[in-house]
């Protein structure tokens, strides 16, 4: 069918395709869970790590190392905090919801089955 108020995907706008106005509520329903479920979960997983490399600090180990050991251990903490700035792991995150609305409007193209199908190679 051709559609002609696709918003989420408008370059199949009059252009025979399997999109229509329903079909875009259920591509936002998925693009909105990745972008406020599945990105910033992973951010999260990423501090939550970072606190727990913290708390080696208040171990008998990390009373009992070496100098060197000390430090090589505040390295590594410092190297978590470009990643956990906005200023870095947006531009990363804008990046993938890019491909994520990308793959959402790859599904209007009348012939995506062709990219996607494989034959079979018995």
């Amino acid at each position: 069918t051709v559609k002609t108020g696709l918003q989420l995907c408008p370059q199949y706008n009059g252009k025979a395709s399997c999109c229509s106005e329903e079909f875009e509520k259920e591509q936002a329903r998925y693009f909105d869970y990745f972008r406020l479920m599945i990105f910033p979960s992973k951010l999260q997983r990423i501090a939550d790590f970072h606190e727990s490399v913290r708390d080696v600090m208040n171990t008998a180990g990390y009373s009992a190392a070496a100098p060197v050991m000390r430090e090589q251990l505040q390295l590594a903490l410092e190297r978590f905090n470009p990643v956990l700035h906005p200023s870095v792991n947006g531009k990363c995150f804008a990046s993938l919801l890019t491909y994520a609305a990308g793959m959402n409007c790859f599904a209007c193209r009348p012939d995506w089955f062709a990219f996607v199908t494989q034959e079979d190679r018995r």
